[in-house]
């Protein structure tokens, strides 16, 4: 059940993707989304498919880490497409938007897979710091964001070990009853409740014994590169080119 959940997991790797600049990865990351959503036309989805395509060949992970995500969630698309033909919306339209959902959670789940949880909190705080100008701790925000991302997969793993163990002892969640699902479920959220108590402790005591302060988050900073620029200018462009063809469609 929980096989397919990969959320917050970071894949070490020397490919063109990892050696990315944070900083710039995060921007490319928007200025992707925003491009994606604002295409009305097959032919600028399927430019934006082959650029995706090729990002994910350049991260040097396999295919099968992005589609287990996908697949994850095939029930939910499934369902989208019921509710947008019980509304009247038409199968072109509704299949574009499925297909804007599924682009938005490949980048991001290739971002997540590629950046290690301290290069993306650089990368918030950066990104966070001109908020810092009206007083909010924008170090403490972007903190929060990356230690959040790194509990996920210890929960994720806890919770798939205990389902494994349940399965085991004949509690099997696929073949379960409604009232065995809600004891299985209850089973799995106590001790991992439990667990992510001892953990953020654990982490908590650790910092606090390295001393660790907002001075320390900028030890190290990432620098650009040649590729870093042109990875920008190259989304700027994309973006360019579907905006401009969403404005002529508009007029």
């Amino acid at each position: 059940m929980l096989n397919n959940i990969t959320i917050g997991k970071y894949y070490y790797g020397t490919s063109l993707v990892h050696r990315w600049n944070p900083v710039c990865k995060l921007f490319c990351s928007l200025l992707f989304i925003l491009s994606i959503f604002t295409i009305e036309q097959w032919i600028f989805a399927f430019i934006n498919t082959i650029f995706l395509l090729f990002l994910l060949l350049c991260s040097g992970l396999s295919f099968s880490y992005y589609t287990k995500p996908i697949w994850g969630l095939r029930y939910m698309f499934l369902m989208l497409l019921l509710f947008y033909f019980i509304f009247g919306i038409p199968f072109e339209q509704s299949a574009l938007l499925i297909w804007k959902l599924v682009s938005v959670i490949l980048y991001s789940t290739m971002v997540l897979y590629t950046t290690s949880v301290g290069d993306l909190t650089y990368a918030l705080a950066c990104f966070f710091y001109p908020l810092s100008w009206i007083g909010i701790p924008t170090f403490l925000l972007s903190r929060m964001i990356g230690l959040t991302l790194s509990f996920l997969p210890n929960i994720l793993e806890h919770a798939n070990q205990i389902l494994k163990s349940l399965t085991v002892r004949g509690m099997d969640y696929k073949r379960a009853n409604i009232k065995q699902k809600l004891y299985i479920w209850k089973a799995i959220l106590f001790p991992i409740f439990d667990n992510s108590m001892h953990y953020a402790d654990a982490v908590a005591d650790t910092m606090e014994v390295r001393l660790y302060s907002e001075n320390q988050f900028h030890f190290r900073e990432c620098s650009f590169h040649c590729m870093d620029i042109l990875g920008v200018l190259f989304h700027i462009c994309l973006c360019i080119l579907v905006w401009k063809d969403g404005l002529l469609c508009g007029i």
